[in-house]
């Protein structure tokens, strides 16, 4: 089972979150349909990552110069109906904005867990040991591992996809048509620039540049 505990340092999943969101951009252009969403942009020195199962689990994480903040939430699980003091009591006062922010739906939730950049480990605001092993499902695609989003993709959008092309975004190439088109030959590649400077995904400089002279 994969838990907060096990999740990489914020740097690194915050690069790890960008490239699953460019891969189901690049498989969904429907947002709504999207497992995994990134804003480079949410605010000031900040980015927002979430993750939503589209039958009410949800995980919101928010990055700033501090670290990370992460918010999961699985109905029915330890969390739920309760008051939310009960689980954002430890949040440091570097993530205490994101325990509250609206848009990640505060009332609902079944953990918190936080890693500040000088940090070693990440801590929970309930022992992880508590916890249903459901509370964590939406996590188990953050291991890093090529194979668990090709699974995925089988599964959910019923697309099979090569593996070298997932370690490609995995590792953060600069995106290029043959490999967009490669992972779904219907890409609009115009639309999917536009997600990519959302998602703050590199783009390849030629690509880039191309895709601003044909807006003008």
């Amino acid at each position: 089972m994969y838990t907060p505990e096990n999740l990489p340092d914020p740097k690194k999943l915050r690069k790890r979150m960008q490239s699953l969101a460019t891969l189901d951009a690049i498989l969904s252009p429907e947002w709504e349909f999207r497992y995994y969403s990134f804003d480079a942009y949410w605010g000031e020195n900040e980015q927002m990552a979430s993750i939503r199962s589209g039958s009410g689990d949800t995980v919101f994480m928010l990055f700033n110069s501090a670290g990370c903040f992460l918010k999961g939430f699985s109905p029915g699980y330890p969390g739920n109906g309760k008051q939310s003091y009960d689980f954002y009591s430890g949040v440091p006062d570097e993530f205490r904005e994101a325990s509250t922010e609206p848009a990640f739906s505060p009332e609902n939730v079944s953990y918190c867990s936080w890693r500040k950049a000088t940090d070693s480990e990440w801590y929970c605001s309930v022992p992880v040991s508590s916890l249903n092993e459901n509370s964590f499902s939406l996590l188990q695609g953050l291991d890093g591992n090529e194979r668990t989003y090709q699974k995925y993709a089988l599964g959910y959008y019923e697309m099979s996809l090569n593996l070298d092309d997932i370690s490609s975004i995995f590792q953060h190439e600069p995106m290029r048509l043959k490999l967009a088109k490669s992972l779904n030959p219907q890409i609009d590649y115009s639309n999917l620039m536009r997600e990519l400077i959302k998602i703050g995904y590199h783009v390849k400089k030629r690509n880039f540049l191309k895709f601003f002279s044909n807006r003008e």
